[in-house]
């Protein structure tokens, strides 16, 4: 089990959303799941992320909501879905140092 999850809610694959995924890809610390959670928006780009994500070996879900109820709404889903002792929100247009979960955790 991630001992940090990463919640992402995001609207229709927002443009920010591979810069995200860099930043949290690039993080020195691994142990994390991110959460990507799609706010009723359009999934297709947000398929092609979380694939991305996986594909350089980030452990990643995908939560796609059915209606949008806004950015809290979303995160709190997120949030619902993780089993981690540590929860932290990435806004889709965030950007990370690379060693800011290793410090933080």
């Amino acid at each position: 089990m991630e001992l940090v999850s990463v919640c992402l809610p995001v609207f229709n694959g927002s443009k920010f959303l591979s810069t995200a995924l860099e930043s949290i890809r690039k993080q020195t610390y691994k142990n994390f799941l991110w959460i990507v959670v799609n706010d009723a928006g359009e999934k297709s780009s947000v398929n092609t992320e979380v694939s991305n994500a996986k594909s350089n070996g980030v452990d990643t879900m995908v939560i796609h909501r059915a209606y949008s109820s806004g950015m809290e709404a979303a995160s709190n889903a997120g949030v619902r879905s993780s089993s981690s002792e540590y929860v932290i929100i990435h806004d889709d247009d965030d950007s990370w140092e690379e060693n800011f979960l290793e410090l933080t955790v």
